[in-house]
Formats: C-alpha cells, structure tokens, sequence
C-alpha cells in the first residue's frame, strides 16, 4: 500500500534520504511519521522519526536528556508518548532549517489526517529490495489513506473559529504537498478567517510560512488557496494587484498567474529563486500601458519591481544578503542582447554581473519563459549571448605574454634594448610555454631569455657591414 498510495504521488523519501538510512544499516529503531510526506513531496531530504518510548525508552530517554550524538540530527524532543527525532541532512542548505520548527509549531503540525505513516527504518533501508522481511503497508485510518490517495488536506478536527495562524499553517502545508483543502474545510476557512486576526500575527511566524510555501512543492497552490479564502490582499496585495491584469501576446496569463506559475516553474526549493520568480514582474502593475492595438506595454518594469522587493522583503523580515541578491535578479531579469554587442560590450555585462548571478539570472529566463504559458525554452538571444560569454572566456582564459614569470623591464636588466626583438622574444617565449617545452617559472624563462638574447647578439656580430680598416682588407 506504501508504494501505491506513496510512491505513485510523489511523496517517497527522497533518495538521498535513503541513501543516509542505507549508511547507518537502519540504527535507529523508529518509524517515520506522516508528517514527513511534505517534506518528501517538496523534494527535501527531511523526516520526522517517532520513537515510542514505552518500546524504546533507553533512545527516548537519551533525546530527553539530549545525549543523543548523531551529526545529521538537526532537533529532537519528546513529548507525552512519544519521541520526535527531526532528521535534516547536513549537506544541504541551511535555510532548510527554518522550514523545521517543532517546538514553535506545536498546533498545525498533525494538520493532515494521515496522522501516521508507519514505516520502519528497516523497511526504509531496503526499499526497492527484494530481501525486506514485510512489506511496507499503511498503518494509519483508512480515512487517511483515502485522503492521501485523493490529494486532500484536512484537519483532524475543524477548529470551532478559523484563526489566522492556522489558517497560514494550513495553506503553507497545502503548498508544500501540493494537496487542495477538503470542501468543508475550505469553505470553514472562507467564513471564520478574519483580518484583522492575521494582522497580529508576528513577523518571524510570517517569514517561517512563507518560506515554507515558497519551498513547497507547487507554491502556486498555496497563492490561490489564499486568493479563495480572501487573505492574500492582505498577505501579499502587490501580488493580488496583478489578478486581472492582461499582459500581450507572448503571455497567456495574467499578470498574478504569471508571477505564481513562474515561481512554479523553478524546479529545485531554491528560496532565492522562488522569491525572484514570485517578485519579478510586480512592477507591471504600476507601469501597464495600454497601446491603441488593444497590446499592454510595461517599460521600466523591472526598476519597480526591485522597489517592490526590497519593500516586502523588509516587511518579512528576510535576511539582508537574501534581499540583495533577490533585489538583483528581479531588477536586471530584462537585459536584451542583440548581434550587435561587440566584445566590449559583452564584458562590461559580464563585469557588472557576477558569475553566479548570471547563472541564477538565466535561470530565471528560463522560469520566466515557463510562466508565460506559451513557452518554454530559453530564448534564442539568450542562448546566443551564453555563446557569445564562453567564447570571450575562453580566449581570456589563454595565456598571455603578460602573465608570463618574466617581463620587458626584467629584459632590459639583462641588457636587452626595447623594441620589436623584445617583443618578438616574450611571444617566442609564451609559444614556447603554451607548448609545455617551458614551465611558466622566473629561472626556467630567464635562462631561456638569456640563451636567445645571447644568439641574438652573435647572429648580430656575424651579419654587422664592415667598416673602416675592415673594409679596406
């Protein structure tokens, strides 16, 4: 039943995650919990692990008095009748780690009603193998298991008044298993949720939902789910600003399904490039122009999205070295490159842009091209101007006369005169090292120099015009 109703919906540990169990031989004796299907459904090597104390209390008891040494453990605690050990990988980033917040997350956490899925390390570990001793099965309500089967999020019990932190909660758990609310859920949702309600809520409690959201596995459905209980023009109105907002011919949405689809489109839980997908076209709003063949033009867009971003970005308190490189991409994702660039031209954009926000920046051409509805790959100027990048590196990346171990001024102390025999001698020199027949080292060069200057002089003497008493005999 785990690889039927699991597997087949995506929501499988992700193989690194396997990977870690097939190291440690399935050590630990616990079981993964439901909760852990949306981490595995936003591609994120993270699982909450149960441990019953009453069948493991020597393992419960150390993560109690936190003596419990494993690297890859990120955060354990125990609560009545039970053990939660969360397991985050240490080679992925960081930011992850905000995504993982049991103790302050307490309520909204069980917030599906697969409320288990159990499932031993030692089945884990052999996933796939023939030799496991049981199949891995469903061990929770079979409502659960409908749920699951169906895509469908619900509370384990509809709270008596929708408030706004588990509204929030619900709609970030949405996005990240890309599952759609029950009916009844929904429509609770739609006529408890108040505003002002959620404009108490605190600011760190807003950043954590919202990167959950944007790691999650289809952001887009957490943005609607929003839009259908009425509180995205008050979590994020720039964006709902855009719903309704036609854009040309080369789009099919409008500008708020372009900016959600867009987000959609970046395929990793990248938060950077999440939030410039999201952000990059929210200048439209304030620069759409109508023109008289019923087209919209948005000149300068980007300049007003990069205003946009810093605003909300502060607003959610993100990191200031997050909102640098967010700000960046939304305000330069509309460079235009045409045959025309020279060389010079293609350096000064390559200088004012460092290599991995290039990288990032292409990235977000491509999302960009996805979210319009029409297209999807990278277009041709972009993939021209990427030729155009690697040729120029590639010729600066040779050596050059000046990166050899030896220059003019060294010759001039060894007695050479300026002019062209110097310069033919340094490009003889450089030919010789770009063949291996030199190392690029100050002796090597010198002595060489030395040898050649020296031929110079002879081969000079030899072919001096006679003069004087010479001529005479």
């Amino acid at each position: 039943m785990f690889a039927s109703a699991v597997i087949q919906k995506g929501l499988n540990p992700p193989d690194d995650l396997v990977a870690w169990f097939e190291r440690t031989g399935g050590a630990l004796p616990c079981e993964i919990s439901g909760e852990s299907l949306k981490f595995f459904a936003a591609g994120l090597p993270v699982a909450r692990l149960c441990v019953a104390p009453d069948r493991f209390p020597d393992l419960a008891a150390s993560i109690q008095r936190r003596e419990l040494r494993l690297p890859d453990m990120t955060r354990a605690f125990v609560q009545p009748g039970e053990a939660r050990i969360y397991l985050q990988l240490p080679e992925r980033t960081e930011e992850f780690q905000l995504l993982i917040r049991p103790d302050a997350d307490a309520i909204g956490e069980e917030a599906l009603s697969i409320d288990r899925l159990r499932l031993s390390t030692d089945e884990l570990s052999v996933r796939g193998s023939s030799g496991s001793s049981r199949a891995p099965g469903w061990r929770g309500p079979a409502a659960g298991l409908a749920d699951l089967e169906s895509r469908t999020l619900r509370p384990l019990r509809l709270p008596d008044a929708a408030r706004a932190d588990l509204v929030l909660r619900f709609v970030s758990l949405a996005a990240m298993l890309d599952f759609a609310p029950a009916t009844e859920t929904l429509a609770a949702f739609q006529s408890g949720y108040r505003r002002e309600d959620a404009a108490a809520l605190g600011r760190k409690f807003l950043n954590r939902q919202f990167k959950r959201l944007l790691c999650g596995a289809r952001p887009s459905r957490g943005f609607l789910l929003m839009e259908e209980i009425g509180m995205l023009d008050w979590f994020l109105p720039e964006l709902r600003a855009g719903l309704g907002l036609t854009q040309n011919r080369y789009h099919k949405y409008d500008v708020f399904y372009h900016c959600i689809y867009t987000c959609d489109a970046v395929p990793e839980p990248d938060l950077k490039m999440r939030l410039s997908a999201l952000f990059h076209d929210l200048g439209k709003v304030d620069t759409r122009r109508v023109l008289p063949n019923g087209e919209a033009t948005f000149h300068n867009h980007e300049v007003i999205g990069a205003k946009h971003t810093e605003r909300i970005m502060r607003r959610f308190g993100f990191e200031p070295d997050l909102l640098k490189k967010v700000r960046f991409l939304v305000r330069h994702h509309m460079f235009h490159y045409t045959a025309e660039w020279t060389d010079r031209a293609v350096r000064r954009f390559t200088k004012k842009t460092p290599p991995d926000m290039l990288e990032d920046l292409i990235r977000l051409r491509l999302a960009d091209r996805k979210g319009s509805g029409k297209r999807t790959a990278l277009p041709q100027a972009i993939k021209d101007l990427m030729r155009h990048i690697a040729r120029i590196r590639a010729e600066e990346a040779e050596l050059k006369t000046r990166d050899l171990k030896i220059n003019g001024h060294r010759l001039m102390e060894l007695g050479m005169t300026p002019g062209r025999p110097m310069g033919d001698l340094l490009r003889d020199l450089l030919e010789a090292v770009k063949a291996g027949q030199l190392p690029n080292e100050s002796d090597a060069l010198e002595a060489e120099a030395r040898r050649r200057m020296g031929a110079l002089a002879a081969l000079a003497e030899l072919t001096a015009t006679p003069t004087g008493a010479d001529a005479k005999n």
